[in-house]
């Protein structure tokens, strides 16, 4: 933690509890209040305890034992680390590392030595003379790369943030505050006279011509429907979809404008956009449809029509107001209400 480039101390300026990852500040007035309309910068590391690449550990330890000279032990690791993706990027590629460690303790016999003592005048060894050494040794031989082979960029799935087709991870959105540059699409009036009928799901049932079921399906689409410019070899890719119908007052032909909207959280933390270059999207079908994605702060009042036509009223039982410009969620998928008409 740092403010304006003066390093803050732990202990003293703040506290940290690792278990759920808070810090917090211990005298927040006093030190903003000397720092007026100054940046607090924190930066972190984090490295999960459990590693998701497969991983093998081998080892070894040995030891030549030479009676009353010592001996020498020696120890081995090698530890491979898998990749987690056919084409690993920079960073993540599979890597191995060696450690090798030798260690000893000699007592050797030195006669030169005693005889060397004893040529000194007046003064004598007494006895056999030895040396002995000890000592260790230990290298580490890393391999970052055991494939040879990384990928800077693969111009796809890089900075991808992916987009949940669940549809219980989607709700009806709220009314469109701007039309700013989807004048020529929406309707003048973005109403509950012009909104349409509108469902979403990633699952649906298939009958038979008998009409019995033929089993549960999802919107599993292949890669080569989705983009045509797709060429692959043996199984074919499937991407997953979300199906939606909507449905305006001219039904499946083109008439009159209405819209519709639904909505999901890219991050439930927030999601930084701004270092983005392009927003990669298949759609389907809909030759008179148009699909308007508007991304940021969005309002939370959701725009909801019951049976009757009107998007305000009281609920009953409770005497609640409900519908436009009340926070509250509208319909109650627990009682079988839905979004739309």
């Amino acid at each position: 933690m740092t403010l304006e480039g003066r390093p803050l101390i732990r202990g003293v300026d703040y506290v940290i509890d690792y278990d759920v990852g808070q810090l917090t500040l211990l005298d927040p007035e006093t030190l903003l209040a000397a720092n007026p309309g100054r940046f607090l910068e924190v930066s972190w590391e984090q490295r999960s305890f459990f590693q998701v690449a497969p991983s093998s550990v081998f080892g070894m330890d040995a030891r030549y034992d030479m009676g009353d000279y010592g001996a020498v032990n020696l120890i081995g690791l090698y530890q491979t680390e898998s990749e987690l993706v056919r084409r690993p990027q920079l960073g993540v590629e599979a890597g191995a590392v060696g450690l090798g460690g030798v260690n000893a303790s000699l007592d050797l016999d030195a006669p030169l030595l005693t005889r060397v003592l004893d040529a000194v005048p007046g003064l004598d060894a007494g006895g056999p003379s030895s040396i002995h050494f000890s000592g260790e040794a230990a290298v580490s031989l890393p391999d970052p790369n055991t494939q040879g082979d990384v990928y800077i960029d693969d111009y796809d799935a890089l900075n991808a943030r992916p987009l949940s087709v669940q549809s219980h991870e989607w709700r009806h959105g709220s009314r469109p505050a701007f039309v700013d540059g989807a004048e020529g699409v929406l309707p003048p009036v973005l109403s509950e006279a012009t909104v349409a009928a509108l469902i979403w799901q990633h699952t649906w049932i298939q009958e038979g011509v008998g009409g019995d079921s033929l089993g549960v399906f999802q919107g599993f689409n292949p890669s080569s429907e989705i983009d045509q410019h797709i060429r692959g070899t043996g199984s074919a890719l499937r991407d997953p979809a979300l199906f939606v119908r909507f449905r305006p007052e001219s039904g499946d032909v083109e008439g009159p404008g209405g819209w519709s909207s639904i909505t999901t959280v890219l991050s439930p933390t927030g999601s930084d956009l701004t270092k983005s270059d392009f927003i990669e999207f298949y759609a389907r079908d809909g030759e008179f449809l148009t699909l308007v994605m508007d991304l940021g702060i969005v309002s939370e009042d959701a725009f909801f029509v019951d049976t009757t036509g009107v998007a305000n009223g009281i609920k009953p039982i409770v005497n609640l107001p409900w519908g436009q410009c009340v926070l509250d969620q509208e319909a109650d998928p627990r009682r079988g209400e839905v979004w739309g008409k």
